[in-house]
């Protein structure tokens, strides 16, 4: 019995250390699910983004319509009348190019105003060719163009 149980233990074949095909397959694919998951949600973030400088602009174009309203009881839609120049507007998306006012009724004391990416010359111009946005007088935002 002694001999049998020596035998036995010669032809036990070696432990190895590392993993086995199976495991390393789980794991890739586990990774490959995280990544069809996490990839699409961060573009949407980086679109989200990249609209937020144009609404950044609008913003800054509301307050100085406003400011032009006060001192001339009107509203003007040429955003040149404005006095600003290209450093108060420019971005790594949006330029000063990007922004136009659409209506202004000071009467009314209602105007539109748009960032279209696609009017950008910018240096980041062409990644927001698609992306607009709108503010109204009451600094509400849409993702779209004035109507």
């Amino acid at each position: 019995m002694k001999e049998l149980k020596h035998q036995r233990a010669a032809f036990t074949p070696p432990l190895r250390a590392g993993f086995t095909l199976i495991e390393l397959l789980v794991v890739v694919i586990i990774v490959a699910v995280l990544a069809a998951v996490g990839v699409p949600l961060l573009s949407a973030n980086v679109t989200r983004a990249r609209g937020t400088e144009a609404e950044t602009g609008l913003g800054t174009l509301r307050t100085a319509l406003r400011a032009y309203g006060v001192e001339n009881s009107a509203y003007t839609t040429t955003v040149a009348n404005l006095n600003l120049t290209a450093d108060d507007l420019r971005g790594q998306f949006y330029n000063l190019g990007a922004y136009t006012i659409k209506s202004a009724d000071f009467a009314a004391k209602t105007f539109c105003i748009e960032a279209d990416g696609s009017d950008s010359t910018a240096p980041g111009a062409a990644k927001v060719a698609s992306i607009d946005r709108s503010m109204d007088q009451d600094g509400t935002i849409t993702e779209a163009l004035c109507p």
